[in-house]
């Protein structure tokens, strides 16, 4: 209980570096964490609750453990403080990302340190949302550090591996994920017919950043256009924010919103899409079904056998 408590906290963020070349929109998320922060370490609830979304989420990577609600959340918190009233916490940010103008995605990590005992370090991913001019923290999702170095960066999405199909009266969307051979990274093509004509087709690859710290992708379309992407997890679903030169030259970007229904269903949908800065009609959810899991790896050049 203590770890996820301690986790929890963590969404309380931190030291944090501060740029002269920072956004107005990035300061603002900054300052939100550092009044965090200072109310954590000066026991103030109130402040602590005001600071999370009624709906958010906390989830302790490690012990699979999530806590729902905002009165839950600190509810733990102050249960924390009460039995441990000298904590400290500090930390730092590595990276803001805003996916959309009022949503944030922060990377970082975490330290609290207690009266007795070693410092204990973690890793944390959340998502903040602006809500009536003020930032909050929608989601936190912590990690050992020592969990996260060594597991596959690309772990959470190897559930869309395999072949998915989606129809509709007219069109008809074949996508399959694939491995390379060495697991670097997801390959996906997809192709889309009308009757018995492909009418588009593309490759998309997706890889870890390490030099960013996220998951992106590149995609390439039979057109001639293509365009890269950030992938953020959020909650249940995946957010991917991507910008693309459409083959007319214009400059395109939206996001998507990616999430698994079942097993072998999945929803895909586009939301804030806009060309050379004009907003486009918001698209309604498809829905793909799975039809194949298997799949063999893909041979890059390099590769060993």
């Amino acid at each position: 209980m203590f770890k996820t408590l301690r986790l929890l906290l963590a969404s309380a963020f931190l030291i944090l570096p501060f740029s002269a070349t920072l956004s107005a929109e990035e300061a603002e998320v900054r300052q939100a964490l550092r009044e965090y922060i200072e109310a954590f370490n000066n026991k103030d609830l109130t402040a602590l609750s005001s600071s999370w979304t009624e709906q958010g989420t906390h989830h302790d990577r490690d012990s699979g453990e999530q806590t729902k609600g905002r009165e839950a959340i600190v509810g733990d918190i102050a249960e924390y403080l009460k039995l441990t009233p000298d904590c400290k916490l500090t930390g730092t940010i590595e990276s803001i990302h805003f996916v959309q103008p009022d949503v944030a995605s922060i990377k970082g990590q975490t330290i609290m340190e207690e009266t007795e005992g070693e410092p204990i370090e973690a890793g944390f991913s959340a998502i903040m949302v602006q809500t009536e001019g003020k930032w909050m923290i929608d989601s936190v999702e912590e990690f050992s550090l020592e969990e996260e170095s060594n597991e596959h960066p690309l772990a959470d999405l190897a559930w869309l591996v395999g072949t998915w199909v989606e129809e509709s009266e007219e069109t008809k969307v074949s996508t399959t994920f694939q491995w390379t051979s060495s697991e670097a990274f997801l390959l996906r093509s997809f192709v889309v017919e009308q009757g018995e004509m492909v009418v588009q087709q593309g490759t998309q690859v997706i890889g870890w950043d390490p030099r960013s710290q996220e998951i992106r992708s590149w995609t390439f379309h039979s057109d001639g256009s293509f365009g890269d992407a950030v992938w953020l997890q959020s909650k249940n679903q995946w957010v991917i924010n991507t910008s693309q030169t459409l083959a007319s030259g214009e400059a395109a970007s939206g996001t998507y919103l990616l999430k698994a229904v079942d097993n072998d269903t999945l929803s895909i949908q586009l939301i804030a899409h806009t060309i050379e800065g004009e907003p486009q009609p918001t698209s309604d959810p498809v829905t793909a079904i799975r039809v194949s899991t298997a799949t063999s790896s893909v041979e890059t050049e390099g590769s060993s056998e």
